[in-house]
């Protein structure tokens, strides 16, 4: 072989072997860049998708708080229409009395003109009388003698002195008397009016109350069907986000279990702390919110500040700080396999950061929703919460 073509086959041969080598310096770093940036997308994902959940809770709570005032609302308004309707039957009632009563009171104003018609007469005859009698106011006895033609004159003139005497005081008596007849029907008439129509203003009054409580009442129901019916979709919507949400961590998820999980069990992650404070599962009583609730992991009493440890050597994929969870740190473990330790008065590790088991990540403490210094341990398989004490190598109490 000739010295210009095994120059050639060796430089061939260094070429290839260079390209190779680049290849696989490419797929390393691609290899390590995209494990990373898969874990990073997933727990995006996962806490996209508790956003979204947590979302989709406080929409249930709403439209159970909304269906329940607006059941009161329906009840209020059963309970006014009841109201109204008496009302208006008494209503009626008031008015047909009121009908009933004016042949009383017409009965009442013809005996009130009797009366009256009387009553003037009688006082123009007084008046009469007594014009008379002041014109005769001198006449003595001693007239009424000489003017008698004899003692039976005298007599008969007395007699008849004397009954007109005691006619004028009885006709007095008798106009006095019609005049407080006249008054006690004309007061009688006023008064029956007067109960009558006062009864019918009431009733009006409580109809107008009932009917403005009506209107008000039917408002409020129509505002808070009109708000159920947008908390349905605005849930509609979530559900719809996070079906889409998990579909999508599912395909990660499948990327992530090509990276195996070491394996083995768990170590407990609260050293010299084995109080498990709640377990895992649903619970009768959230201790925050008072209704019952899913709870995704266990909670161990430990005091604060104590260390927290990995429960497995992985890598950091997420620290944060959430309502709910306070500070939290997430360790992806390989294999759709992963951690997370919630509550911690701080972090120690950082997103990115190989960690192995044993090795201290974050200090316990009471941050978020949370009524004590505890950890809240989780483990999730295939981004589903599964049973921690499965996973864990429980020490001995």
């Amino acid at each position: 072989m000739s010295k210009n073509l095994k120059y050639l086959i060796g430089s061939l041969l260094i070429c290839v072997t260079v390209a190779f080598a680049a290849v696989f310096l490419c797929i390393s770093g691609f290899s390590s860049t995209s494990l990373e940036d898969l874990q990073n997308e997933i727990e995006n994902k996962q806490n996209q998708s508790e956003n979204i959940a947590e979302k989709i809770n406080n929409l249930k709570d709403q439209k159970k708080s909304t269906e329940k005032t607006a059941a009161q609302n329906e009840a209020e308004l059963a309970r006014l229409r009841k109201e109204l309707s008496k009302e208006y039957t008494e209503k009626e009632k008031a008015l047909e009395e009121l009908n009933d009563l004016k042949s009383t009171i017409e009965e009442i104003d013809g005996s009130i003109a009797e009366t009256q018609a009387k009553y003037e007469k009688n006082v123009t005859e007084f008046l009469e009388r007594a014009r008379i009698m002041y014109r005769y106011s001198d006449y003595s006895t001693l007239e009424l003698v000489l003017e008698s033609k004899n003692v039976l004159d005298f007599s008969t003139r007395a007699n008849m002195y004397k009954h007109m005497i005691s006619y004028d005081t009885n006709f007095l008596q008798e106009i006095e008397d019609l005049k407080n007849d006249l008054d006690s029907k004309k007061a009688y008439q006023e008064s029956i009016k007067n109960d009558q129509e006062s009864i019918i203003t009431e009733i009006n009054a409580m109809i107008a109350y009932l009917k403005a409580s009506e209107e008000n009442t039917l408002a409020n129901y129509n505002s808070n069907i009109n708000k159920l019916e947008s908390l349905k979709e605005q849930q509609e919507k979530l559900e719809k986000e996070e079906a889409v949400l998990d579909a999508k961590i599912k395909l990660l998820m499948a990327e992530s279990k090509k990276y195996t999980y070491e394996g083995g069990k768990m170590l407990w992650p609260a050293p010299s702390w084995t109080r498990i404070s709640d377990v895992f599962g649903y619970r009768a009583v959230h201790p925050i919110t008072g209704l019952p609730a899913f709870h995704g992991g266990i909670d161990i009493a430990a005091p604060a500040g104590s260390n927290i440890l990995a429960a497995a050597g992985g890598k950091v994929v997420v620290v944060s700080f959430s309502s709910g969870s306070g500070n939290y740190i997430v360790v992806d473990h390989g294999g759709g396999i992963m951690t997370m330790y919630a509550h911690a008065s701080k972090i120690v590790a950082k997103v990115g950061d190989t960690v192995k088991r044993g090795q201290v990540i974050a200090l316990v403490g009471s941050t978020g929703a949370s009524t004590g210094n505890h950890l809240h341990f989780e483990v999730r398989v295939d981004n589903t919460k599964v049973d921690p004490l499965i996973y864990l190598d429980v020490p001995n109490k």
